[in-house]
């Protein structure tokens, strides 16, 4: 069975879809439907874009590993979603998860990142490896405060846009870094950059936040700041950061740590 705007009203009632049938859901399938809460089709082959936008009630969703990209506005506005196996998901499409309840995501196989695909969702941290991660992914995501990126090419312009509570940000193994990831996140406190980083264009970040190098090989005149005004106050470069947070140790207290050992130029 497939699910489309022209049968969807079988199920306009249910709270709960449960069943081995449905193997595929078209554009727009149950889009709207209020009063579904729990989805699980475990035969699952089809899941296309706008098939749950504006679930308001979705509570969780059973996502079968058949399912490797989630298209553009698929959850989209689901407020409520808190629960969805994204284990074996590879594509994270446009707006797939805008105005989203999601809190937390497994980011394992994650591949493509696709712009505004958490746009004013509640994830509240990213723990993302090797992928590609385009402009706009988080923008404007109010409850995330951590994120740890490794290994993708590049973090292009307005990642993390509007992001008022992002507090702690962990860069390694990127080829380039836009300037303009951090634009407006004013309770930004800590950003780390470690392994092989290339390039970073005109970097801009609150006043009071601390730079960390760790064993990252950029250094810091070929930084191209936006702005250098009181930027030595708040570098520490190539210190042993890691072993300190490694023995249990946070990043403030590394941090302070690190200042009463006299390393920071």
């Amino acid at each position: 069975m497939i699910i489309d705007i022209n049968n969807n009203k079988l199920f306009e009632k249910s709270k709960k879809l449960e069943s081995d049938e449905v193997v595929g859901i078209r554009y727009m399938g149950l889009a709207g439907n209020e009063n579904i809460e729990e989805v699980n089709f475990p035969n699952l082959e089809i899941l296309e874009a706008s098939s749950f936008v504006g679930c308001i009630n979705l509570k969780s969703f059973y996502l079968p590993a058949a399912i490797k990209i989630i298209k553009s506005s698929t959850f989209n506005g689901c407020k409520n979603l808190t629960y969805i196996n994204t284990s074996f998901v590879e594509t994270i499409c446009e707006n797939a998860f805008s105005d989203c309840g999601i809190e937390e995501l497994d980011f394992s196989n994650v591949k493509n990142i696709n712009n505004f695909a958490f746009t004013g969702s509640k994830l509240k941290s990213a723990k993302i490896k090797g992928a590609m991660i385009a402009e706009h992914s988080f923008e404007y995501c109010p409850e995330l405060e951590y994120a740890k990126i490794e290994k993708c090419k590049s973090l292009e312009g307005y990642v993390f846009k509007d992001c008022q509570n992002l507090k702690k940000v962990y860069l390694a193994d990127i080829r380039y870094i836009d300037g303009e990831i951090f634009k407006n996140c004013p309770n930004l406190e800590t950003v780390i950059l470690a392994g092989e980083i290339e390039s970073i264009c005109k970097l801009q970040i609150p006043a009071n936040v601390n730079i960390l190098f760790t064993g990252s090989k950029i250094e810091l005149d070929e930084i191209n700041f936006y702005t250098k005004k009181n930027l030595k106050k708040r570098i520490i470069t190539k210190g042993s950061l890691d072993e300190m947070i490694a023995s249990g140790m946070s990043i403030k207290e590394a941090n302070n740590l690190m200042k009463q050992f006299d390393m920071i130029k």
